[in-house]
Formats: C-alpha cells, sequence, structure tokens
C-alpha cells in the first residue's frame, strides 16, 4: 500500500494529518500510530479515501501509476481546452 499517497493527497488538499483523523474518527496519535505501522483496517482506509476523494485502490498504486494518470488527465484537459479555444 503506498501511504506516501495519503500525505500527497492531504498536502495537496489541505487537510493536516490532525483534521483527517478527526474527519475520521481517530485521535492524531492514534492515526500517526496507524500510518507508522502500516496497519489500516479496511474500514479506515475506505473513511480516508472518502475525506480525500479517491477510491481505496488507489492507494494501491505506484507512485509512477499516479504520476502517470495524473499526465494522462492533464494532456486531455489540454486537448479539451485546445478544442474549445480553437
Amino acid at each position: 500500500m503506498n501511504i506516501s499517497a495519503i500525505k500527497t493527497l492531504c498536502d495537496k488538499k489541505k487537510i493536516t494529518f490532525k483534521s483527517l483523523a478527526e474527519r475520521i474518527g481517530m485521535s492524531e496519535t492514534g492515526f500517526h500510530q496507524m500510518i507508522k505501522g502500516n496497519s489500516m483496517k479496511v474500514s479506515a482506509l475506505e473513511a480516508i479515501s472518502e475525506v480525500l476523494g479517491v477510491s481505496p485502490a488507489y492507494f494501491w498504486q505506484s507512485e509512477s501509476d499516479v504520476a502517470k494518470e495524473v499526465d494522462r488527465v492533464f494532456d486531455a484537459l489540454k486537448e479539451i481546452v485546445k478544442q474549445k479555444i480553437g
């Protein structure tokens, strides 16, 4: 599981770990222990996914897969803009 993706998404959405922990019903300490120990329950992963607006499967992608997907979406958006502008 790609734990660093949680931090990346939190940074992008300007959500602190403390805020994320509270939003999923955990203490900040418990949240950090879960992340450090890589001992996440499915229910916690589902809650984190919901708060961050991604599928739980997102966290099993490698960082390079995520980067490729971001590039693909960005290229598609550039093409749409180009078509609309002319």
